[in-house]
């Protein structure tokens, strides 16, 4: 919340979220913004199934999850999303200004509200989005690196509520 609060005092027109755990490759940022700058979409979302993106060292748990999850919620959404919980994402801060929810609500700090913005824009058909292939690479079993700060079991249910609540009572924006 505080990168939007600082993109908006600086009138920044972009936000773009990689990981800091080194994970995610700096050299795909202009993947993921260019398709906002010359396409004109409002939001981008990063995959690691569309065709040339990649994994490597992906956690067992995780290699079971994600691809689940994805098509679960690609049901549920009635659109095709191929990688749910990738966290490599940019979008227009207009998008975010214009959501008619509260962005910074209480319930949204911590893991929340990237899946509910994103959630709410599969289902604003106003909203141009797409994902693009990305390449993610997990540190390896013997790096003294960790890969994330999630507990499945504790964390897991903060980044899916949010999906279902967008279902229930979806959000616009006005774009």
């Amino acid at each position: 919340m505080e990168a939007i609060k600082y993109g908006n005092q600086n009138n920044y027109k972009v936000l773009c979220l990689i990981a800091g755990n080194s994970k995610m490759r700096p050299k795909y940022i202009n993947k993921i913004l260019d398709p906002i700058v010359f396409e004109n979409f409002d939001f981008v979302q990063g995959s690691r199934y569309l065709n040339f993106g990649s994994t490597k060292n992906m956690p067992n748990f995780r290699k079971i999850v994600i691809p689940i999850t994805s098509k679960v919620f690609s049901f549920l959404y009635r659109k095709k999303m191929t990688d749910a919980t990738c966290g490599f994402r940019a979008f227009k801060l207009s998008l975010v200004n214009s959501a008619s929810y509260n962005i910074y609500a209480n319930w949204l700090k911590k893991y929340a509200f990237e899946p509910y913005l994103y959630s709410n824009v599969l289902l604003d058909k106003n909203v141009k989005s797409i994902e693009v292939a990305i390449t993610m690479d997990y540190p390896d079993k013997n790096s003294k690196i960790k890969y994330t700060k999630i507990k499945p079991l504790l964390d897991y249910p903060a980044l899916f509520i949010p999906y279902l609540l967008a279902l229930i009572n979806p959000k616009k924006f006005n774009v």
